[in-house]
């Protein structure tokens, strides 16, 4: 009876503690906040202009964030790609919020 306790309550912990391992610990290329940039009739969807001025193409822009305008802080990693536009390094948004 013990030991099946024992058992249970080990396998209870290391659900616990599986359970936390699915959190991002990847490691981001980019940190900054800037303003998204729609280029509707153009190569590039979408492009978010920083605040110095540097310009991001991201792979695939939640479509949430997909407004002319609006004002965005970005975590992201660099995610080298073939494109047309060119404006600037390719990106895969780590996390995303409107400011």
């Amino acid at each position: 009876m013990y030991r099946i306790n024992l058992l249970g309550l080990l396998l209870l912990a290391l659900m616990v503690m599986l359970a936390g391992c699915d959190q991002n610990t990847e490691e981001v290329d980019y940190t900054f906040s800037g303003e998204v940039i729609a280029f509707p009739d153009a190569i590039a969807d979408y492009v978010i202009r920083a605040e110095d001025g540097q310009s991001y193409e991201p792979v695939e822009l939640d479509e949430r964030y997909q407004r002319e305008g609006i004002r965005v802080r970005v975590e992201a990693v660099e995610e080298p790609a073939l494109t047309v536009a060119e404006i600037g390094p390719t990106i895969r948004i780590v996390a995303i919020e409107e400011l």
